[in-house]
Order: structure tokens, then sequence, then C-alpha cells
């Protein structure tokens, strides 16, 4: 083209990029996007590169991107030589690639976890404000895109109790092919959930990592609570079970002391029961009225102790559940009188 006569050649290419005729191309004004006419008059002329959009013979809009040459001073062209190419695939490409980070952003932008995206080299691809806060980094979060994800790793270590543990761990992690997940302590005392998650491609290629980063505080100290509930009622279980032991024992040693008791106080009863009624039939002779007396008590004394033995055994029964009472009727000034003259030499 030159400036003054307009167009001077026009290839074959530029009619089947564009479907124009030769032409038709002599007017390439009337197919430029009005709104981008202005700027490729103002740049191509300074020779580029600019890009604009051009509509083709088939009513599509198409990207193209010229540069222009100038070799009016070189004969026989004695023109400005302009070089244009399709570039509409790679513009839609940038722009959804565009769309694509914007809409990673607004994402990340909204979590409350604190999130770090970083790709293969290890630089910041994306952060949030979440992130800045949690762990005190300054500075916004779109200031850490393009930065080395080793600095904000470095200051997110600085805030934990044990920071020389923190970077080892998240190797660890890293290099898993599955997401992995670890708490950690900060020296203020949160809790923290680490969750390292690998970015892949279709194919396997591995494209960076994503750091989310979770205050469980809460969590952790419910977990403590239960932990401790559980560890007392296990002590209180452990405890009861102990007593319950011990009074199952302590009732079988009694009801082996009623037992031996029983039979003990039996054994000796018996002769002297016996020597009694001998005495008192009047063997090896008949008592006196006194002796008689001092008998009786005693043998009245020997039927009590065995009515004590009885309810020894009777107390047993009643605990095994063994006992059937028989209500009947008591001579109770009868009862009254013999304790009495039990008592009265």
């Amino acid at each position: 083209m030159e400036p003054e006569r307009g167009q001077l050649l026009v290839n074959a290419a530029a009619e089947r990029q564009l479907g124009h005729n030769t032409r038709r191309l002599d007017d390439n004004h009337s197919f430029v996007h009005p709104d981008d006419l202005p700027r490729v008059r103002r740049d191509l002329m300074n020779g580029g590169p600019v890009r604009y959009r051009v509509r083709t013979a088939w009513d599509e809009w198409r990207h193209m991107e010229s540069t222009a040459t100038d070799l009016r001073h070189l004969p026989p062209v004695s023109g400005v030589l302009v070089f244009t190419r399709d570039v509409t695939d790679m513009v839609e490409t940038t722009e959804r690639v565009a769309a694509g980070e914007a809409r990673m952003t607004a994402l990340v932008t909204g979590l409350q976890a604190g999130i770090l995206v970083q790709d293969e080299d290890r630089r910041v691809v994306a952060a949030n404000d979440a992130l800045c806060t949690m762990f005190g980094i300054a500075g916004s979060a779109r200031e850490l895109a393009g930065r080395p994800a080793g600095e904000v790793i470095r200051a997110v270590a600085a805030e934990l109790a044990d920071p020389a543990a923190f970077v080892p761990a998240l190797e660890h992690l890293g290099g898993e092919r599955a997401p992995g997940v670890a708490v950690h302590t900060t020296a203020d005392g949160r809790s923290v959930e680490l969750e390292v998650t690998p970015i892949r491609a279709p194919g396997g290629h591995p494209l960076g990592h994503l750091l989310a980063f979770r205050d469980v505080s809460e969590r952790v100290a419910d977990e403590a609570r239960r932990s401790r509930m559980v560890a007392l009622e296990q002590e209180a279980r452990r405890a009861a079970e102990e007593q319950s032991r011990r009074l199952h024992e302590l009732d079988r040693m009694r009801t082996q002391l009623i037992a031996t008791v029983s039979h003990e106080l039996r054994t000796p009863l018996t002769p002297i029961a016996s020597h009694v009624e001998l005495l008192l039939e009047g063997f090896p002779a008949p008592p006196t009225g006194e002796q008689r007396t001092m008998l009786e008590a005693i043998q009245r004394n020997v039927a009590r102790l065995r009515r004590l033995v009885d309810d020894l055994l009777t107390v047993r029964r009643v605990e095994q559940g063994l006992l059937e009472i028989t209500p009947g009727p008591l001579d109770l000034p009868a009862l009254v009188a013999a304790q009495v003259d039990q008592f009265r030499p």
C-alpha cells in the first residue's frame, strides 16, 4: 500500500483468509470493525503491530494482527508492506484463559479458607485475603501472584509453633498423588488444618498444587473435650466394675461367713442341749429346785442361740429369695415374761 494511492497489491492468501475478492479488498476500511478503525489508522502506519476485528465474506468477525514495514525508499516496491495474520484462535484462547483465571480468582477470593495455588515452577498463581489474614502476611493477596511460593510458605511457617517441622511435612503432602491433610498449631494456640491437593493435566502431568488452610481450633477443642469425656467415662466404668467386683467378693465372703458361723455355733450347742436335758431328767441325781431353775435358764439360752443360728440361715434364704413367710398368732406377754425370767437371777 501507499499512503496516497492506497493498496497497490493484495496476495491470494488475504483473499482466502477473508473470502473477499481482491477488488473488494481495495476498500478494506469497509470490513474493519468501526471501533477498531481509528486505532488501525493511527498505529499501522507507525509499524504496528495492531490487532483489530474484520468481518469476513461469511459474515463472521475474525481477529487480525498486522505489522507494517516502510519500503517507500526501496524501488521497485516504493510502498508500505503490510503483513497480516489471523490470530482469532489465539485471541479466543487468551480470552478463555482470562475468563477462567477471573472465575478462579473470584472463587478463591470468596472462600473462607486460606487458599494458595502454586504452579509446577512453585510460583504463586492465586491466593486470597483469608490466607493473608490468617497468617498476618503483609499486603493484599493480589500482590502475591507471580512471587515464589516459598516466600509465602516461609511466612506461614513463621506463624506456627514448630516452623522447622512444617516445610518437611508440606513436602511430604505435596509428594502424594492424592490429597493429603495435616493439622498444625500456630504460635498463638490456634489449630490450622492444611490440605494439599495436587493439580494435574488430563494426561497426568503435574501442574502444581492447591493449598487450603482452615482454622479448626473449635473442632479440635471439641474433639479434645470429647476425648476427655470418653476417658472420664471409661475411668468411671472401670471404677464401677471394680466396685461391683469388690461388692460381689464381699457378699461372697459374708455368705461364707454366715455359713461358717452357723455351722460352728450349731456344733457346740448340740452337746450342751443334750447334757442339760440329762441333768433335768435327774441323771446322775435329781436337781434341787434352784438347780432346776438354773438348768432351765441354760436350756432357754441354748434354744435362743439355736434360733439365732436359724435367723442367720433365714437371712441367707431371704437374700437368695428362698424364704416363704407364713403369718401366725404370737403370745407377746409370754415372750416378754420369758425374757424377764432369763435375767431375773
